[in-house]
């Protein structure tokens, strides 16, 4: 009897440290699942860039502004669909963007319309490991200013989760040839340096310093 007995009592025991192993585990994977982040094949299972912990950055850089690679990138102003003010400011203040991806769109721009699911996809896939998106609308399909509502149907059209701004005034213009748009320009979110910018969409490039810096 006294052996049967101590034969249960180290069953129970196994099974207890067994569920416990399991309980540990499953948690464990539930944390993965708030703050890890999938492939870039795979839609990201993360904190948004906007609610991680980490250094504030507050001072703006204001040395070494121009427009071109290597140069800061100085803290532009555009208007929410909201109509309320936005600045590059914004996306350098979230101490979760490493890497920010800045692109212009029109209403006429075939290649723009084909690009948006791509961008959300990149999103979706990199916003966890420090990937910061904004398209910027500069135009509607009749080659007048964009105006907010044009922002905001755009985001809308798209289901874009990422901000979506009017750029009335066009001023992201400056840094290439509208004619070539889209343009994508990759800065680093920590100093606002230009990284490159590109007209066109070469998801490879892309890829490529996204990987590079992340």
């Amino acid at each position: 009897m006294a052996l049967s007995r101590v034969s249960t009592r180290a069953s129970t025991g196994a099974v207890k440290r067994s569920a416990a192993q399991l309980l540990l585990a499953l948690a464990a994977v539930g944390l993965l699942g708030l703050t890890g982040c999938g492939s870039d094949d795979d839609a990201a299972a993360c904190l948004p860039p906007e609610v991680v912990d980490g250094p504030l950055r507050t001072d703006y850089p204001t040395e070494n502004i121009g427009r071109s690679t290597g140069e800061t990138l100085e803290n532009l102003s555009f208007v929410t669909p909201e109509g309320e003010s936005f600045e590059l400011r914004s996306l350098y203040e979230q101490p979760g963007n490493k890497l920010l991806m800045i692109v212009t769109a029109s209403g006429w721009c075939s290649a723009c319309i084909e690009e948006q699911p791509k961008l959300q996809a990149l999103h979706d896939a990199f916003a966890c490991r420090g990937l910061g998106v904004m398209v910027a609308v500069f135009e509607d399909q009749n080659f007048a200013p964009a105006v907010p509502q044009d922002a905001a149907n755009w985001q809308r059209r798209f289901e874009l989760t990422f901000p979506v701004v009017a750029d009335e005034p066009f001023v992201l213009g400056n840094y290439y040839d509208a004619d070539l748009t889209p343009m994508v320009m990759l800065v680093d979110a920590e100093t606002m340096e230009i990284i490159s910018v590109e007209t066109g969409y070469n998801e490879a490039n892309v890829r490529a310093v996204i990987n590079a810096y992340l």
